[in-house]
């Protein structure tokens, strides 16, 4: 019972003890890929946690299978190489799903407070506000034309 690979491979049909190394590499590397499509299914979805989650545990499976499996270190390292670069993907997608949230979450509870009249100037998130060339063309157009009213309604500036 000693050399008999992690139970939860071997009852997932990936890995048999018969198995040689180049055939275990390929049913690990099946096995990952077919969790990091399950991973992007969820990023299709919406699911950014579930996407991070599903890189997560396929993380976990190759350090179980990796000890289990007995294949070289050079095939572990770059399946291990992969899997990181996917699961940092991931942890980006949802941290930025987070941080939209949360601003998200911000800019409501400023309306409700501004609704009901509980937020003062000074308390008021400070923003980037628009950059207001409408009145530097206008400005630009009064100086250079004449009035700004009397060019809309010639039609010239829309």
């Amino acid at each position: 019972m000693a050399n008999v690979p992690d139970r939860g491979l071997l009852s997932s049909g990936l890995l048999s003890p018969t198995s040689d190394g180049k055939e275990r590499l390929r049913d690990l590397a099946s096995r990952f890929e077919k969790l990091l499509e399950q991973a992007e299914g969820f990023v299709r979805g919406g699911d950014y946690l579930g996407a991070q989650a599903r890189a997560r545990y396929a993380h976990e499976e190759l350090a179980q299978g990796a000890v289990s499996a007995r294949v070289a270190d050079v095939d572990i390292v770059e399946l291990r190489r992969h899997l990181d670069l996917r699961l940092r993907h991931y942890d980006r997608l949802a941290r930025d799903w987070q941080r939209q949230n949360t601003a998200r979450h911000t800019a409501y509870l400023v309306r409700e407070r501004e609704a009901i009249g509980a937020i003062d100037e000074e308390a008021r998130p400070t923003r980037a506000g628009p950059t207001n060339l409408t009145a530097l063309f206008r400005r630009l157009w009064t100086v250079t034309f004449g009035s700004w009213s009397m060019a809309m309604r010639m039609g010239c500036a829309r």
